[in-house]
């Protein structure tokens, strides 16, 4: 069941994080995350409050209003997961909102 959640979690963030650029809201990541889910897995609830917080919003412990817009060239915070059987997955993960890495 670990295995299988973690998957589920792993594909959900690649298409979150291929969706994630300037100008959309927090709250579309987590959207997408969640309607990953469901489509593919069937799995409805996610095991806790998901956090999809960009420029200063990461500095909020447990950030989840996920509502601001994404601005350009800002870094997204992003923790997420999804359960199988009452067996969570939770991934963090951090990205430039419009997909540049620096060297820095």
């Amino acid at each position: 069941m670990m295995r299988l959640a973690s998957q589920i979690t792993s594909e959900a963030h690649v298409v979150a994080m291929r969706t994630c650029k300037p100008g959309i809201r927090e709250g579309c990541l987590e959207s997408v995350f969640k309607s990953y889910c469901l489509e593919n897995y069937n799995c409805k609830i996610a095991p806790y409050n998901l956090i999809c917080a960009c420029g200063v919003n990461p500095a909020t412990l447990h950030y989840i209003n996920n509502n601001d817009i994404i601005q350009p060239k800002s870094m997204c915070l992003i923790d997420m997961g999804h359960a199988v059987h009452h067996y969570a997955s939770d991934v963090t993960c951090c990205y430039p909102s419009d997909g540049v890495f620096t060297q820095k």
